[in-house]
């Protein structure tokens, strides 16, 4: 059997001080994936598509998507 790693899919963002999910700033973006990058994952998924559960998404902010890969942790 094959030793099982993690999967982590990110996207939603808990806003403690209002009481509902909302979107992150720039600097939680990138926080959040260099943190997740440096657990022992298998794999990291972002959610870009459109899920209701969320009240906004990564597909409406496309020049945030550099934040959310490897080479912004560098």
């Amino acid at each position: 059997m094959y030793p099982a790693k993690p999967v982590v899919l990110d996207q939603s963002f808990r806003c403690n001080s209002c009481g509902h999910n909302a979107w992150p700033t720039l600097d939680q973006i990138k926080d959040w994936n260099c943190a997740t990058r440096q657990l022992p994952t298998g794999a990291i998924s972002w959610y870009v598509w459109r899920q209701s559960v969320y009240d906004d998404y990564l597909v409406n902010h496309p020049e945030d998507w550099p934040l959310t890969v490897a080479s912004a942790c560098k």
